[in-house]
């Protein structure tokens, strides 16, 4: 015991590792494992009765501490307690208020669910309100007169301020209208809760409609008179500008006019009656005067020009005269500048009036011809403008600005407003020269309208509307167009013009028609335009077959056709000629009877002759087919240069066959010595030479391909006879 004692004492417990314990649920088990420890700190050798005790003796030591400490923990282990008891008692309460909320919460929800019902049938009740008022509220709105608009359409006379005043009516007119009022009060009806109020709005548009077809009635009677007022000068003094007072009418009266064609047809039918009688006067007025003028002057060029019968194969009659002689001192040559009348702009001035009844003034056909076409291209397009635009109403981009009635002064309008041909026709005149020379010819491509030219938009808006416009310009131009195809007529018989001349006219024709299109006025100008055309083309193909037949018969007689006596002023060999000799020296002789007793000389100068109008002929033609204002006008007409290619035939074959009479003349000695040794060979090479020569002085540039292939042609030939 005593060992044991003095062991348990020599291995006192480690105070420090009792302080670190755990207190936790593994106390019990160190206890219980605490002797086992011992036992094997101790070693083998020490009795198994002091371990015991040894072993009891520290787990009662432990215990106590164990006990020691749940005993100090004990004032929190209370506290704990009732800090849980606490909180279950919150809890209940807490459960007892969530029940009470909870049922509050129901009460609330089942009072929103009311709201929601009563918010949804307000909804209901609102939509239908709505249905019901977007009708009432247009069918007051469009059925409301202002006493203002009233007093004025009764009280005043037409003024700017009637468009106003006009649409407020109108707009009650439709709205009162059967259909219009079965359909908002069709819609009222599915809405209203009785039928007493339809009844009373049925009465109400009834009232509404009687005022407004009294105002209506009243504003009809008042713009008759009004319409027609502008166009009183006409009936006064012809010399009013037309043009201008159509302006007048576009800017301030058009949309009184199409009031009228909405609501009064009759009334505006009467206006179109009023309108179409006054312009057609004007015009036809107008155009007898300048037509008479033009008569005058053309029987005055037929005089002059005694060549238009002459041939090419045929010498110049004596006396004949035309343009003058040209560079090689031929008369029967047309003057280049003549061919540039043809030409739609930058073209030579027309012809004015007081110019045509000038006898010390010279005016060709051709002038004659694009004169009076121009003067009555541009009012028929203005006349057409304005009855398409006023008449049929089109919504078109503001035209060109003009003057007021009030602001016209006794000289008239100036040339670019007017395209007028009544009354002065030296104004007409004037203002279509300025009208064509600005407007870009006839490929110019019109973005916006103007007095003679609809817009693009216009054009189309036309489509399919332009039957009554088409109608009404008759009505108006008739006349025009009978004095124009009496006058243009005139000009193919009885003895039409050279052929050059009329070719000239014709591709005038061509760019009138280009013309036409552009400015949208094509649908009724194209008929008159194309039968004259139909009338002159055979002409002027029976004329290439009377040129072509000519030299046939010179080729095959060997003696020119008779266009009179001979001279040396018609011959022109003194330039032509010039540097081929003996030959060209004996050509320039006159004979006296060169039909009965022809001299070969003369009549082998006059081959050359013939070359050079060939070729003056070819490059006059490339002049007026192929400018820039025709640059298809080949292709859209072949018919000309295939003549042109059997005239250049004809004229190969006359070569040769004069070729071979000198030949022939040489061989039986009949020739004269005169002529040379080589008269056949400088024969040949002089017709050349004056086709060449042609060609190069010719009004067509020489840089043209169709010139530069012709220019080949000769040239190639040439080069055959030298090698020949």
């Amino acid at each position: 015991m005593a060992a044991v004692a003095s062991s348990s004492r020599a291995s006192p417990p480690d105070r420090s590792q009792q302080q670190h314990r755990p207190t936790n649920s593994r106390i019990l088990g160190d206890i219980t494992a605490e002797p086992l420890l011992v036992a094997a700190s101790t070693g083998s050798d020490k009795p198994l009765q002091a371990l015991h005790a040894q072993n009891l003796a520290q787990s009662s030591l432990h215990t106590q501490e164990v006990q020691a400490h749940f005993l100090n923990q004990a004032p929190k282990f209370v506290e704990l307690h009732n800090t849980l008891s606490t909180s279950l008692s919150q809890l209940e309460s807490l459960s007892s208020f969530l029940s009470t909320f909870s049922a509050d919460l129901g009460a609330v929800s089942s009072h929103i669910s009311t709201l929601q019902a009563r918010s949804q049938e307000l909804e209901r009740r609102l939509v239908a309100r709505r249905k019901l008022e977007l009708p009432l509220n247009d069918l007051v709105q469009s059925i409301s007169i202002s006493p203002e608009t009233l007093k004025h359409i009764l009280d005043e006379e037409p003024n700017k301020d009637w468009q106003g005043y006009l649409a407020e009516v109108e707009k009650v007119l439709d709205a009162s209208s059967s259909a219009a009022a079965a359909s908002l009060l069709s819609k009222k009806e599915n809405t209203a809760s009785t039928q007493g109020n339809i009844v009373s709005d049925g009465e109400a548009l009834e009232e509404v409609r009687k005022i407004a077809e009294g105002a209506k009635m009243v504003a009809a009677a008042k713009l008759r008179g009004s319409l027609l007022a502008p166009l009183q000068p006409i009936k006064r003094s012809l010399t009013a500008n037309l043009t201008l007072l159509q302006s007048l009418l576009l800017r301030s009266h058009r949309g009184l006019y199409g009031f009228l064609a909405r609501q009064m047809p009759r009334v505006a039918i009467d206006v179109q009656r009023e309108y179409v009688g006054l312009a057609r006067l004007y015009y036809e007025t107008g155009f007898r005067r300048y037509e008479r003028a033009l008569k005058y002057a053309r029987e005055k060029a037929r005089r002059r020009e005694s060549r238009a019968a002459v041939l090419i194969a045929e010498v110049m009659p004596p006396g004949a005269t035309g343009a003058g002689p040209d560079a090689e001192g031929d008369t029967w040559l047309l003057d280049t500048l003549r061919l540039e009348h043809a030409k739609m702009a930058d073209g030579p001035p027309v012809c004015l009036a007081y110019q045509a009844e000038d006898p010390t003034m010279r005016h060709p056909i051709e002038s004659l011809f694009r004169s009076l076409s121009l003067v009555m291209l541009d009012n028929a397009s203005a006349e057409y403008c304005f009855i398409a635009r006023f008449f049929e109403d089109l919504e078109s981009m503001p035209v060109k600005p003009s003057k007021t009635l009030e602001d016209l002064s006794d000289d008239g309008p100036e040339p670019e407003e007017s395209a007028s041909a009544a009354g002065d026709a030296e104004e007409a005149s004037e203002t279509a020269k300025t009208s064509i020379g600005g407007g870009g010819g006839t490929m110019r491509e019109e973005a916006h309208g103007d007095v003679t030219h609809l817009s693009k938009r216009e054009q189309q808006a036309m489509q399919g509307r332009a039957a009554g416009a088409d109608e009404l310009w008759r009505q108006v131009m008739e006349p025009v167009l009978g004095h124009w195809t009496t006058f243009v007529k005139s000009l193919l018989a009885p003895s039409p013009p050279s052929m050059l001349s009329l070719l000239t006219v014709l591709q005038h024709l061509e760019g009138l028609l280009s013309e036409s299109t552009a400015r949208g006025v094509s649908r009724v100008l194209q008929p008159t335009l194309m039968n004259f055309k139909m009338e002159a083309y055979p002409v002027l193909q029976r004329q290439w077959d009377e040129h072509i037949a000519s030299i046939k018969k010179f080729a095959d007689t060997g003696t020119p056709q008779s266009g009179g006596v001979l001279t040396s002023a018609n011959v022109g060999t003194e330039t032509i000629a010039a540097g081929f000799g003996s030959f060209v020296r004996a050509a320039a002789n006159t004979v006296s009877n060169p039909f009965g007793s022809q001299d070969p000389r003369v009549t082998d100068q006059h081959v050359v002759t013939v070359s050079y109008r060939y070729g003056r002929l070819y490059s006059s033609v490339v002049s007026l087919t192929m400018s820039e204002e025709f640059p298809d006008a080949a292709s859209s007409n072949p018919a000309l240069f295939s003549s042109l290619l059997r005239l250049r035939a004809e004229v190969e074959r006359l070569i040769e066959k004069q070729v071979e009479r000198i030949s022939k003349r040489k061989a039986s000695g009949t020739a004269d010595d005169a002529s040379g040794p080589n008269a056949a060979g400088l024969l040949a090479m002089s017709s050349v030479t004056a086709v060449k020569r042609a060609l190069e002085n010719g009004p067509a540039a020489l840089s043209h391909p169709r010139l530069q292939t012709e220019m080949s042609h000769w040239s190639e030939t040439e080069r055959s006879r030298r090698l020949g």
